[in-house]
């Protein structure tokens, strides 16, 4: 639902000329996201076990940020890779080409994917330059 939350206010990446990075998400995202949840009851602030159980990492231009369960924002120095899969999947990444990086992170999923139960499709990619997202079923 989060993810769903998030690609369908598109709004909320629209930075109005401020920096897209940490603060911005957690000024102006996360608590959009917390008040969409709580309208459909997926998050009760009140409550200590809260039922938004994804991580989602954005992207924007060369940084990479991980928004997790719980609403902490983190950023990724290099790449981000799930679990125990991450000695493979960030192999993949960090060896990708520019202009393959689509592809290698496509690539690092699927493994990922095979090798965790954790992992599953589809897979969303979010483009937060043009605003634009993209669903992966296979």
């Amino acid at each position: 639902q989060n993810i769903r939350a998030l690609i369908s206010h598109k709004e909320w990446f629209d930075t109005k000329g401020e920096k897209f990075d940490k603060e911005f998400i957690c000024e102006n995202i996360v608590p959009k996201l917390m008040l969409e949840l709580a309208k459909t009851g997926l998050f009760n602030a009140n409550k200590p076990l809260r039922r938004n159980k994804a991580t989602i990492s954005m992207a924007c231009e060369d940084r990479l940020y991980l928004l997790t369960h719980d609403f902490q924002v983190f950023e990724i120095d290099d790449c981000l890779a799930i679990g125990y899969t991450e000695p493979f999947a960030k192999k993949i990444l960090v060896d990708a080409k520019v202009g393959e990086e689509k592809e290698a992170m496509l690539e690092a999923l699927r493994l990922s994917s095979k090798l965790s139960g954790m992992v599953r499709e589809p897979f969303y990619l979010i483009d937060t330059k043009n605003l634009e997202y993209e669903k992966i079923d296979k």
